[in-house]
């Protein structure tokens, strides 16, 4: 479920942090190489019925795992993308955007013509391009729509089968449009979910976030379990009413960070492991930042992780700790700061 995604994203973090403190990344080279690094843009269609959605799962193939064995067989270096938009099983995506880092002198425009050639035919990288190295896509202004289909006619067409919704009866469109009106704006669905079935989609897509920081939190597997499952145990019991569905995940977080706490001050509490007996790691260098990264105070480790493993704002992470926005950005200097320090020494 969750070790090979906590160790695949610490090649994302590794990459931010690393670009952040000026210190060499993944790869292992010098700093003086590192000026080298390019970071390349990638727009990626794709037809999702084979696939297990977009993200990394460690028993489905998905379009993150095809996009980073085509780039790695490729560029004969390991490679593993960042994504603007995660999609679930069997959606597909036009314009999809994701980046990587790569020391290759393949002109920008031209990787969309060198991956094709790798990737099945599913999936298509429709255009390339190089960016700055700070450029990052879950951080720009974007807008993302979605498209349902719905065929309509007396008999259902083959070629159409798995991209749209077949209704055989007429359909009132100015009926429909007239409803459509209500959905405009944002608003908070999950209550017309059955119990059960919002239960499980809240596990379902808060359930690596969960255990992600209950990992950075604890140092170890076990540990990390024991709070991830305490957290949704809770959830369950207590059946918490949101008015939104950020509400819903700052709740998770804090519940994440309360309960790791305790578990913290047990005294049977287990020993920090090394990251090489837990999860299995992308590179030895990813497993050096992390054994730091676990090195650091928990003001500083919580804040790193919230900032860049959940994409969290400084105002976002500053309501959630209940700390002022500057105390954040000063402990997220100051964090990287230690960082830095320790990796240099190390």
């Amino acid at each position: 479920m969750t070790g090979n995604s906590t160790a695949w994203k610490m090649v994302e973090i590794g990459n931010l942090i690393f670009r952040e403190i000026e210190l060499p990344g993944f790869s292992g080279q010098q700093k003086e190489n590192n000026k080298a690094m390019r970071r390349i843009k990638l727009t990626v269609a794709y037809d999702g019925t084979a696939y297990k959605g977009w993200q990394l799962q460690p028993n489905g193939v998905t379009i993150e795992k095809m996009l980073n064995k085509a780039l790695s067989d490729l560029l004969k270096e390991p490679v593993c993308v960042i994504g603007a938009s995660r999609t679930d099983s069997g959606v597909h995506a036009r314009g999809n955007v994701a980046v990587f880092d790569t020391e290759s002198r393949i002109p920008g425009d031209k990787f969309c013509y060198a991956v094709n050639r790798g990737l099945p035919e599913d999936i298509r990288v429709v255009e390339s391009e190089e960016v700055p190295l700070d450029w990052h896509p879950r951080k720009q202004n974007c807008v993302k729509t979605y498209e349902y289909q719905i065929l309509n006619c007396k008999i259902e067409v083959p070629t159409r089968r798995l991209y749209a919704h077949f209704c055989y009866y007429p359909l009132n469109v100015e009926k429909m449009n007239e409803a459509a009106k209500y959905l405009i704006g944002e608003h908070d669905f999950i209550s017309f979910c059955a119990a059960n079935h919002q239960a499980e989609e809240t596990v379902r897509r808060y359930s690596d976030m969960v255990y992600r920081l209950a990992f950075a939190r604890t140092g170890n597997t076990a540990d990390a379990e024991d709070v991830y499952q305490e957290v949704f145990l809770r959830y369950l019991r207590s059946d918490p009413q949101f008015t939104s569905e950020e509400h819903r995940k700052a709740w998770l977080l804090r519940v994440t960070i309360n309960c790791a706490k305790k578990l913290h001050a047990a005294p049977w509490r287990r020993r920090t492991e090394p990251l090489s007996e837990t999860l299995e790691a992308p590179s030895p260098e990813g497993e050096a930042l992390w054994e730091e990264l676990r090195r650091l105070p928990d003001k500083y480790r919580t804040v790193l992780h919230l900032y860049y493993y959940e994409d969290m704002t400084t105002e976002e992470i500053a309501r959630l700790l209940d700390r002022s926005p500057a105390t954040v950005r000063s402990q997220l200097m100051r964090g990287r700061d230690r960082l830095r320090v320790l990796l240099e020494e190390g």
